[in-house]
């Protein structure tokens, strides 16, 4: 509602103003939408742009008005947009706190999170890795010992490219399925040309050749 103002006339006693009971109900209204605006900003309903710096109760800087920028730390922020990106080309750096759980993405079609257990990757369309044109992708290079599993016992593992046998350390170990000759025999997902497998039955590796089937190796 826009402000009402009364009219009081060119003069006093002129009789050109407002009548009296109009400039009451005038009065009335003004300040019924004041009050409730006022109970609405201290239950913290209004929705409305704000102009400047906003602080905390401790006078702390949450939003630099001047510089057009986020300065605080927020707790249990959401950001609900299609683009996040650092200012004037600047990093972007999301960071959680002492615990808790950073997520990207949905629930429903997938995401990346990060927590105490470690970053999850998970995808209901597939996830790819890729190296920005010639560049390297590196997966468990860092200084710290561990495991690096790719694939799933009964899936196929696609590599394409070339793997140079002159990056792999003499320490390192590449361990071939084991299991027992039940498992593998008649397994239409293991028996694929150039499968191989250890027999625990036999302790034997088994190969597999088309049109020849299981043959051992060593």
């Amino acid at each position: 509602m826009a402000q009402k103002t009364i009219n009081v006339g060119t003069g006093a006693n002129t009789g050109g103003g407002d009548p009296l009971r109009n400039a009451m109900i005038k009065i009335n209204d003004n300040f019924t939408e004041l009050y409730a605006d006022i109970a609405a900003l201290e239950d913290g309903d209004i929705t409305t742009d704000i102009k400047g710096s906003v602080f905390a109760d401790d006078s702390t800087l949450l939003v630099d008005g001047v510089n057009g920028k986020v300065v605080g730390d927020v707790d249990n922020i959401e950001v609900v947009t299609t683009t996040v990106q650092g200012r004037d080309s600047a990093n972007l750096n999301i960071y959680r706190g002492t615990s808790g759980t950073v997520s990207l993405g949905d629930a429903s079609s997938g995401n990346v999170t990060v927590s105490d257990s470690g970053i999850n990757i998970t995808s209901t369309a597939g996830v790819s890795i890729n190296g920005a044109a010639t560049g390297t992708v590196e997966i468990g290079t860092g200084a710290t010992t561990g495991n690096v599993t790719i694939g799933k016992v009964g899936n196929t593992t696609t590599i394409n490219g070339n793997i140079s046998a002159s990056n792999i350390s003499a320490t390192a170990k590449f361990l071939v399925p084991t299991m027992s000759t039940a498992s593998y025999t008649g397994n239409a997902d293991l028996e694929v040309a150039g499968s191989i497998v250890y027999d625990t039955d036999q302790n034997r590796y088994f190969g597999y050749r088309a049109g020849v089937g299981w043959f051992q190796l060593d």
